[in-house]
């Protein structure tokens, strides 16, 4: 079988505020789209510093991002959003925001990222991979700001279900606490081991779910799961002894 892409992200698709943050993991600088894309054409610009702690993410700071001014676009050349009237500069040459919603709306219309470019994509990708393999599976993954797509009779058939899966806290804080832990599909803490076991079953059998629900039943493989490989420090580096993971 194919995968056709690891993990697709939306990029600024379906985003219908880019004033506002849009990410997965409040953690570190995050600028806002609005101030990324002004951060391209060189205007220094005051972001928050976020971190994450077992009470969920807060901001922790504020920094200065590109204070020298730096571009990321050619001498003579604006940022392609900019061309398109998404955002401008003020008399001051402050950036204003002009079309908050641009990536969520064309002609009018809402656009699901799945529905409208994601599918017809895959859809595509199952066509001409099965013109020289007619029995070729494709695996279907999704990105990490939703949930998998809604697949119908009329997409590809013969398709796994193939999402990831991992341990979220492990990954950020870089160390396991067997007391304490976050379930990302409910948004809330976790408490106890047995509780954070139940929550990890829980996890991976939601993607089962989905499969059932909204994509036909078809079979489904965890196709990423693991461990942080630089626990505690990298301490398993230093000593070779990986068995904390």
């Amino acid at each position: 079988g194919y995968d056709a892409l690891n993990e697709p992200g939306e990029g600024y698709i379906g985003m219908d505020d880019l004033a506002s943050i849009q990410t997965v993991v409040e953690k570190g600088a995050l600028p806002t789209p609005l101030q990324s894309m002004t951060l391209g054409m060189g205007i220094p610009q005051e972001v928050g510093i976020w971190d994450i702690g077992f009470l969920g993410p807060k901001q922790i700071g504020k920094r200065m991002l590109n204070p020298n001014c730096e571009r990321a676009w050619l001498k003579g050349f604006d940022c392609i959003w900019k061309q398109h009237g998404v955002w401008d500069v003020d008399s001051q040459g402050q950036p204003r925001l002009l079309r908050p919603d641009y990536f969520a709306k064309v002609n009018g219309r809402e656009v699901d990222f799945h529905r409208d470019y994601y599918i017809p994509f895959l859809n595509r990708f199952a066509r001409e991979i099965r013109e020289i393999q007619p029995d070729a599976i494709l695996f279907v993954e999704h990105g990490f700001r939703s949930h998998g797509p809604v697949w119908t009779e009329n997409d590809a058939p013969n398709i796994v279900y193939a999402p990831h899966w991992y341990d979220g806290v492990v990954l950020m804080m870089k160390s396991f606490n067997s007391f304490l832990n976050y379930d990302r599909d409910l948004k809330k803490l976790v408490i106890g081991a047995g509780n954070i076991r139940r929550s990890f079953s829980q996890q991976m059998r939601n993607k089962k779910i989905h499969a059932e629900k909204h994509m036909g039943n078809p079979p489904t493989l965890l196709g990423e799961i693991g461990i942080a490989f630089d626990l505690n420090k990298k301490k398993a580096h230093r000593t070779g002894d990986f068995s904390e993971q």
